[in-house]
């Protein structure tokens, strides 16, 4: 091949020794704040299904979405986010499984953008999911999570807005 004909595709990431270590040393603080917390950790494929992720998003997410048909004939698209495929996996598993369940992940996930902006189309998201809990312990347990990971990570000044549509509704 041609120089020319091996261009990256804008969006997405090289990393160089220093700044996998960094980003390794990242996810392994964020790991361990959600594993103190009681969270497992799993991992989905990075390939599923289009079906799933396009049911999750209500179509919002179609555009963005790498989706091709694989040899086997089938709909497949990158992972645009984790949420879809947990659900996908607690279903899969769900019989064998006792509540709540407590789930934590991390890995590339890719979305694709054609505005002219430096969006990333391929980038590392960090979660976890609550299942089988809900209410006012389950809301601040995540809230609890998520501020705990964002000081490890050395960010001190967090603000919550915290919003609830029912307020506003009833």
């Amino acid at each position: 091949m041609k120089p020319d004909q091996t261009k990256r595709l804008e969006g997405m990431t090289d990393l160089n020794e220093e700044e996998l270590k960094k980003l390794r040393y990242i996810l392994g603080k964020l790991e361990d704040i959600h594993r103190f917390n009681g969270y497992s950790l799993i991992e989905t494929p990075t390939l599923e299904p289009t079906s799933i992720f396009i049911r999750k998003s209500g179509g919002q997410l179609g555009p963005q979405i790498y989706s091709f048909v694989d040899p086997g004939g089938n709909q497949v698209s990158l992972r645009p986010e984790f949420t879809a495929s947990v659900i996908r996996m607690f279903i899969d598993k769900e019989p064998n499984i006792s509540l709540p369940i407590r789930w934590q992940y991390s890995g590339p996930v890719f979305r694709f953008s054609n505005s002219d902006t430096q969006t990333l189309r391929q980038f590392n998201q960090v979660g976890a999911e609550l299942i089988g809990a809900g209410g006012a312990d389950a809301d601040a347990e995540i809230l609890s999570i998520a501020c705990q990971s964002l000081q490890q990570i050395g960010i001190e000044k967090i603000v919550l807005t915290l919003g609830h549509i029912g307020v506003v509704t009833e």
